[in-house]
C-alpha cells in the first residue's frame, strides 16, 4: 500500500508541476502588474526598493497559490472520476477517499515541500529584474573558484582580473544557521552582501557575521524595526547608493564596463 501510495502521488505531482507555471513566470508577471504601467520606473524602484521586494514576493506566493489551488483541485477530482464508474454511489466515492488518504497526503506535503523551494527562486527572479531595470551589470549563478553566490557584479571577468573590486551578493529568503556558508562563497571579493527578508535572526548571530566582514541587506521596515543598532545591517536602498552606484562609477572609469 505504501508502494502504491507513492506511486500515486509522484504520479499527481508530476501532473500538478506542468500546470503550473514557472517561478521566473510568476514573477514576471508579479513585476509586469506592479510596474508595466508606471512612469519613471527607475526612480520608482530606487525609492521603493525595500517594498518592492516585499510587495512582489507576496504577489508572486499569491499568484503560485491561486494556480496551484485551481490545478490540485481540477487534478484531484479527475483522478477521483477516472476511478469511479458512472453509476457509483456517495458510499463508492466515500471509500475511494479513505483508501487514498495516504497518497493524498504524500501529495500536498510534495506541495508544500515546492512552495518553499520557489520561494527562494522566486526572491532570485525579482531581485534580477529590479537589477535589470536600474542597469546594473551582473552575472546570476557564477562560479567562483570553490562557491556559487547568487550574483557577483559586475561580471566573473572582472572578479577574475580584479576579484576584491568586485561585489558578491547571495540571496536567503530565511538565514538560521545557513549564513555560516556564507563567508566561503567568493571569499576572495572584500565587499560581501547577504540578502534576505529574515527579521529573526539573534544579535549574536548578527554580532558574529559583522565580525566575518558579512553585511546583511534587508527592507527599511526591517533595519529600522529590528536591526537599527546594528551597523553592518543595512537596507536595500542604503546598499545601491552607497556600495551599488560607487562602485558604477569606478568600474565605468577602470574599464571594467562600458
Amino acid at each position: 500500500m505504501a508502494k502504491r501510495n507513492s506511486k500515486v502521488s509522484s504520479q499527481l505531482f508530476a501532473r500538478i508541476k506542468d500546470e503550473i507555471p514557472s517561478s521566473e513566470t510568476l514573477a514576471l508577471m508579479a513585476i509586469e502588474r506592479k510596474l508595466g504601467q508606471r512612469n519613471e520606473v527607475e526612480t520608482y524602484i530606487r525609492e521603493n526598493f525595500s517594498a518592492l521586494i516585499t510587495e512582489l514576493l507576496d504577489d508572486v506566493y499569491a499568484l503560485y497559490r491561486e494556480c496551484e489551488t485551481h490545478s490540485a483541485s481540477y487534478i484531484i477530482r479527475k483522478e477521483i472520476e477516472d476511478q469511479l464508474k458512472p453509476d457509483d454511489g456517495k458510499e463508492k466515492v466515500l471509500l475511494l477517499l479513505e483508501s487514498s488518504f495516504g497518497a493524498l497526503d504524500r501529495f500536498f506535503l510534495s506541495l508544500s515541500q515546492s512552495r518553499k523551494s520557489r520561494a527562494g527562486s522566486a526572491f532570485q527572479v525579482v531581485m534580477s529584474a529590479l537589477l535589470a531595470k536600474l542597469n546594473y551589470p551582473f552575472e546570476s549563478q557564477p562560479v567562483l573558484a570553490d562557491s556559487k553566490p547568487d550574483y557577483v557584479l559586475p561580471s566573473v571577468a572582472w572578479y577574475k582580473h580584479n576579484a576584491t573590486d568586485c561585489i558578491i551578493l547571495t540571496l536567503k529568503r530565511t538565514l538560521r544557521e545557513r549564513w555560516r556558508q556564507v563567508p566561503t562563497e567568493g571569499n576572495s571579493g572584500s565587499t560581501f552582501f547577504l540578502a534576505t527578508i529574515d527579521g529573526d535572526l539573534p544579535e549574536n548571530e548578527l554580532h558574529k557575521m559583522g565580525q566575518l566582514n558579512v553585511r546583511l541587506v534587508v527592507s527599511k521596515q526591517l533595519k529600522a524595526e529590528r536591526y537599527d543598532s546594528f551597523p553592518s545591517v543595512i537596507s536595500f536602498e542604503y546598499f545601491l547608493e552607497y556600495f551599488l552606484d560607487p562602485a558604477m562609477k569606478r568600474w565605468k572609469v577602470d574599464g571594467a564596463i562600458l
